[in-house]
């Protein structure tokens, strides 16, 4: 289940973009004035990075919202816009990405690009710890932006070592975390097809399955479809053969209670079936 959304929570998300977006300035400063394509690409990994955390920030707003006469079922879903809109800036990422890698002519990178992507990438680390504290979206942003200290100590090291030795090397690692970008974008695209799709996890529908038998109803259609990553909406028509109309309520309303707390909202709906008594002769 999800932790519900406090303004606290949105405070610390606030906090926590701040900071990745400080991190983010840092790096880009750090490889455009020092020359390192490395660091200037790990910098613009943080565009996507930075804009995931916005759209959380105003998904956690937004799920506040009480359900109304356009979003009878809440308003959890906005979420899922985030996806697209990340989709799209790991897009434009990885065309800016493109577009230095291709400006191939031999450059001279300075150590100080490194000292950059360092300061950065403890920015960031720094913006994963705050992040943590902040509800379910604050833990996905925290899990999801602990790349960009990863990032930062792969351009360093490729900064620093292209200094050192060879641009070669600085350029290797843009190439390297170029290619992240792509995988990345595959995997948005991957999540949005989850979500047009309306994919239900199948444990998830097994397990609301097996609460309805257990409980001795007939499923004839169970039916479910999601709302965010944890929870759910759904109904079910059951028949409840051999079970007095009174007690197949009261089973019914236990399945609806233990759905609830796996995270589905739940409608059964109990066939005229139930009310044909059993022959006791």
């Amino acid at each position: 289940m999800e932790e519900a959304v406090t303004k606290q929570h949105i405070y610390i998300m606030t906090v926590a973009l701040v900071l990745s977006i400080i991190g983010a300035v840092l790096k880009l400063y750090g490889g455009i004035v020092y020359q390192s394509k490395a660091v200037i690409i790990d910098g613009i990994t943080c565009i996507a990075n930075i804009v995931a955390g916005a759209v959380i920030i105003v998904s956690m707003i937004k799920s506040r919202m009480p359900p109304d006469v356009d979003h009878p079922y809440g308003h959890q879903r906005i979420v899922y816009i985030g996806i697209l809109v990340l989709l799209l800036s790991y897009a434009f990422s990885a065309g800016l990405s493109v577009g230095v890698l291709l400006q191939s002519q031999k450059y001279e990178v300075q150590a100080e690009s490194a000292v950059y992507a360092l300061l950065g990438a403890g920015v960031y680390a720094i913006s994963v710890f705050v992040s943590s504290r902040a509800s379910t979206g604050g833990e996905s942003y925290a899990f999801f932006t602990f790349s960009e200290v990863l990032e930062g100590i792969v351009s360093a090291g490729a900064a620093y070592a292209g200094a050192e030795l060879s641009y070669l090397i600085d350029y290797a690692g843009a190439v390297l975390i170029t290619g992240y970008i792509f995988i990345e974008l595959y995997n948005e695209s991957k999540k949005l097809n989850v979500v047009i799709t309306d994919r239900v996890r199948p444990q998830v529908f097994n397990e609301i399955y097996r609460l309805l038998e257990e409980r001795g109803f007939k499923v004839k259609r169970l039916r479910l479809r999601p709302l965010s990553s944890d929870s759910y909406v759904g109904d079910a028509i059951v028949e409840a053969p051999g079970i007095p109309a009174d007690i197949s309520d009261l089973l019914a309303e236990e399945a609806i209670y233990y759905a609830k707390r796996l995270g589905v909202d739940l409608t059964i709906h109990i066939d005229v079936a139930r009310y044909e008594e059993p022959d006791r002769n």
